[in-house]
């Protein structure tokens, strides 16, 4: 399994090298082993054992948001075995990943899915509802990119069916004044806001009033209250802040340096798509002072970044070879690094990308030996 994984991911990656943008194409065979590494995760891993056991428990009322639990309701009243059950929503997210890429009319759609195996996969298997959202927001904000008449209406309709699978994906709605902050200038006040936020949750006095302020106003929300509650008293910043900080500024001066290079360009789809990296980077900024909250707010972020390799993969199409060249290597540095460094951050290697690789549970690696148990 590991070797026939790595094999394809490098094949893949020759083609992404070798084969004309516009001529790129998903290989099926590299889905189908996708799906088989998500389906059968071990069940005692991380979040999938509590996932396995609602799922074959359907008689206990769970916690899980309402279209998640009618959907896990639904493939149980089918029939479905749990792993049956995982390969419907991987391809149900596959499905909306496609769906969002023709709305974006990437024809690169190879560089998007190695991005996403290289970030989002290995988690993808374990937090099932997180990555399910994320693909819903995904058609979203392509939606929100297209702004034809209704868009909007479309965006805010996901964005809230999403938020019935995961309730993260209010956050996305940030995106709706984010589009107003235009010029550069309006977008360093805001990034100098969000930064004096940032060091305000970071000092303890006004932390605590940070806290008290939550407290007040998550006693009065019946449904999303207990969960803002549950973040406000456990308040640990995560040591991954640093990249996740470092992510979206880099993100950010690099649509402002593609801003000017195509400004020239009589092309509005691709001058379109910058404005909305500038958008996502903004987003992803605006989540520091809740970065300080809990590391695992970053996961808007690392949701997010599905909408950036779209948006990488529609500017490669209009390069020439060097300037292609140029932006694979960026792209491969930002990915490659963050992909590495969240990876073996804490107990995350352990805890979803050995298991998923290593521990398949239909192809299971026996030489496989577990250097550091799980935490």
């Amino acid at each position: 399994m590991v070797g026939v994984f790595y094999g394809l991911v490098l094949i893949e990656l020759i083609l992404l090298l070798l084969t004309p943008s516009r001529q790129q194409r998903v290989s099926i065979v590299f889905l189908v082993l996708l799906a088989v590494i998500f389906a059968y995760v071990p069940i005692t891993v991380s979040d999938n054992w509590v996932y396995n056991w609602y799922y074959t428990h359907p008689e206990v009322p769970t916690k899980f948001e309402p279209v998640f639990n009618h959907l896990m309701q639904t493939a149980t009243k089918v029939g479905l075995s749990y792993q049956q059950f995982k390969l419907v929503i991987f391809t149900i997210e596959m499905s909306c990943m496609a769906w969002g890429l023709n709305i974006f009319q990437v024809d690169n759609k190879r560089v998007v899915l190695l991005g996403y195996t290289a970030i989002q996969f290995f988690e993808s298997g374990v937090q099932l509802r997180n990555y399910l959202m994320a693909t819903v927001v995904f058609v979203a904000i392509a939606y929100l990119w297209r702004d034809h008449r209704f868009d909007t209406m479309y965006f805010m309709m996901l964005v809230g069916l999403a938020a019935g699978i995961q309730l993260a994906a209010v956050f996305f709605l940030l995106l709706l004044p984010m589009r107003k902050l235009r010029t550069r200038n309006a977008q360093l006040w805001f990034g100098g806001v969000v930064s004096v936020g940032a060091l305000l949750i970071a000092v303890p006095v006004t932390r605590r009033v940070y806290v008290i302020l939550v407290q007040a106003i998550a006693t009065h929300l019946p449904v999303i209250g207990p969960k803002m509650l549950q973040y406000a008293l456990r308040f640990e910043p995560g040591m991954i802040i640093i990249l996740d900080v470092a992510m979206a500024v880099v993100l950010w001066l690099l649509f402002w340096r593609m801003e000017v290079i195509f400004k020239r360009i009589d092309n509005q789809q691709i001058q379109a798509s910058i404005k909305l990296g500038q958008q996502m980077s903004l987003l992803f900024y605006s989540m520091v002072p809740l970065y300080l909250v809990a590391y695992n707010f970053d996961r808007i972020l690392i949701d997010g970044l599905l909408v950036i390799f779209a948006i990488f993969a529609q500017i490669l199409s209009q390069l020439n070879q060097r300037n292609k060249w140029i932006l694979l290597a960026i792209m491969g540095l930002l990915v490659g690094i963050y992909s590495f460094a969240t990876y073996h951050y804490g107990t995350k290697y352990h805890n979803t990308y050995a298991p998923m690789l290593h521990e398949n549970a239909m192809f299971p690696d026996k030489t496989y030996v577990m250097k550091e148990g799980r935490q």
